[in-house]
């Protein structure tokens, strides 16, 4: 499978957990079928308030590939994923870089 599309939003430092949270949304795209999936997770990063933008957004996005790694397909080695999209805009998600 293929990631196409990566989308991170509601981006948001928990001051209470010392961590950012964020939803990022993978468009998943299967080489032998004509539609796309979307995979929706709720990510947490542990990462200072003062963090660079990169670092949160990379963080985030590691956050919903592990959890990908761990649904049913992928866990068992069924399926891999490649990322083929490209990088979320930093300047979207509200966080200075």
């Amino acid at each position: 499978m293929r990631i196409v599309n990566i989308e991170i939003a509601d981006v948001e430092f928990n001051a209470a957990n010392r961590c950012f949270e964020g939803h990022v949304a993978l468009r998943i795209a299967q080489p032998d079928r004509a539609r796309t999936v979307d995979l929706h997770f709720f990510c947490t990063v542990e990462q200072p308030m003062n963090c660079p933008a990169s670092i949160v957004t990379y963080s985030l996005i590691s956050d919903a590939m592990r959890q990908a790694r761990r649904m049913p397909g992928f866990r068992r080695g069924e399926e891999e994923i490649e990322v083929v999209a490209p990088a979320p805009a930093v300047a979207r998600l509200g966080l200075q870089a």
